[in-house]
């Protein structure tokens, strides 16, 4: 047990950078709840891995008895993927992220308890070391703000997974830990909903 223990800690890689970060990517004509969609986007931090767009819905939050907007996702995959929209298939593809561009203000830690709802509808473990950094750096990124872009990527290898996530001009983060571990990351959107939003949300991105 102290063995396994050491292991997942050994593998586990959490880096922050001050530095400003740019999105490379390239922009569509659609547009959608005000805003440009997206055809690729290039990561530098996998390689100068490219995923395209393949799907977008709005996500919306339901509090008391209204509905309110609180960003635009846009599934991204490899750009030579051929996408059946089906969300098991995406729960597991590699290369692939979320493009989320926020139509509203959001809090840290209102965006930190969301994901941690989802991954707890989805019985992931939120006590793992890469789950816990993960949390952890969604709630260092700070608060989103109105027509801020949030990227989450995560590429996975044989041993490892690493997940990106990167606020243009403001914040990155890359976590790494135990193959597999990332897919619970990706159910946060494509695995059970925690709530009617993102089950509304789910119907429009997958079959």
């Amino acid at each position: 047990m102290k063995r396994n223990i050491c292991r997942v800690a050994a593998l586990l890689v959490f880096m922050s950078t001050l530095e400003a970060q740019a999105l490379k990517k390239v922009e569509g004509t659609e547009k959608f709840q005000e805003m440009t969609l997206t055809q690729t986007v290039e990561l530098e931090e996998f390689e100068q891995v490219k995923l395209k767009s393949v799907g977008h819905a709005l996500r919306n939050k339901k509090v008391a008895f209204m509905d309110f907007k609180v960003y635009v996702v846009e599934l991204l995959m490899p750009v030579d993927a051929t996408w059946n929209q089906k969300a098991a298939d995406f729960v597991t593809a590699s290369p692939s992220g979320i493009q989320m561009s926020f139509l509203r203000d959001v809090p840290a830690d209102k965006m930190m308890d969301a994901f941690s709802e989802s991954l707890k509808a989805n019985q992931v473990d939120t006590k793992s070391e890469p789950v816990q950094a993960f949390i952890t750096a969604v709630k260092k990124v700070g608060d989103l703000k109105n027509k801020d872009v949030f990227l989450i990527a995560r590429k996975k290898s044989d041993k490892t997974d690493s997940v990106l996530l990167l606020i243009p001009g403001r914040a990155k983060e890359i976590i790494s830990g135990p193959a597999g571990w990332s897919d619970g990351i990706m159910k946060i959107w494509a695995g059970k909903a925690a709530d009617a939003g993102l089950e509304k949300m789910q119907k429009e991105l997958f079959k």
